[in-house]
């Protein structure tokens, strides 16, 4: 898998479905261990803070290589990067931050593209008047950069990428660029795990014939279909009051390949991969698909 990718070599889905396949045989083979979110922080961002600068994103990646010790086959990510968090934390209109990412690229005076991203100077976030949507594309390169984190930390193992239910499709969205194993959503209800396999429906991977507007204007189509989309893989990850029982019709989709339960007599009509809660966040597989 891209247990061997680091965010020098660049992350990737799995290239093929057999490869997929033999990534998720592991990930969710009896008594395979997932490390979910835990991080303790007492700044607003709950830890999301650690992704705005080199020194911090080191600290996630040490963060994330003691997760991955325990015999743990997979670690998902910890920091919340949805714009909502963001937004709830005041981020981007605290000028007191160190911050040295961009999601910009800009263009030079030969009209090439320059990425200034790590440079700390130029077209940086946090700043005044940041549009809903400049919003989403710095969540994208912050979800980004926490992946990258946790597949340098967690070397030799899938790693997931966490969401709140409502952040789900925005997610799945950004996982082209992210490029997690799977995604592990936290619901709160069967609906917003219905929610969250509808997003991932509507991703999934589809041939579409695109088309290219030339220098004068005129759009024509391209001779040959493309691949568009992500085959994205849930785990659901519920919270206390969620009535198990009650997942086991959206657990029946192929996009879901696990879901956390109180423990396995309360998953046991489910076909897809029944994981039961252990310490430290970290929850084991009890029942394989």
């Amino acid at each position: 898998l891209a247990s061997s990718l680091s965010p020098e070599s660049g992350p990737r889905f799995p290239a093929t479905s057999t490869e997929c396949k033999a990534v998720l045989a592991v990930m969710f083979a009896k008594g395979a261990r997932v490390a979910l979110r835990s991080f303790v922080s007492k700044d607003p961002l709950k830890g999301t803070e650690h992704l705005l600068t080199a020194a911090g994103r080191a600290t996630l990646t040490a963060h994330y290589a003691e997760r991955s010790g325990g015999g743990a086959a997979a670690v998902a990510t910890a920091c919340d990067v949805s714009p909502s968090h963001l937004d709830a934390a005041a981020f981007f209109e605290d000028y007191d931050r160190s911050n040295d990412i961009s999601y910009y690229e800009v263009k030079r005076p030969d009209q090439t593209l320059s990425k200034p991203q790590g440079s700390g100077y130029s077209h940086c976030i946090p700043r005044s008047l940041v549009s809903a949507g400049e919003k989403v594309l710095f969540s994208e390169t912050l979800q980004t950069l926490d992946v990258d984190c946790a597949r340098a930390g967690a070397a030799g193992l899938a790693v997931g990428l966490s969401a709140a239910a409502a952040d789900v499709p925005r997610a799945i969205a950004a996982a082209g660029k992210a490029t997690p194993d799977f995604v592990a959503a936290y619901v709160d209800s069967a609906e917003a795990a219905a929610d969250c396999v509808a997003a991932a429906d509507a991703a999934a991977p589809r041939m579409v014939l695109g088309s290219s507007v030339d220098d004068r204007g005129v759009r024509t189509d391209d001779a040959e279909p493309t691949e568009v989309g992500v085959d994205v893989k849930l785990l659901l990850v519920p919270g206390a009051g969620v009535d198990i029982s009650a997942l086991a019709d959206v657990a029946s989709s192929p996009r879901v390949v696990g879901v956390v339960a109180p423990s396995a007599d309360a998953a046991a009509g489910f076909a897809c991969a029944v994981f039961t809660p252990g310490d430290g966040c970290v929850v084991e597989c009890v029942k394989a698909p």
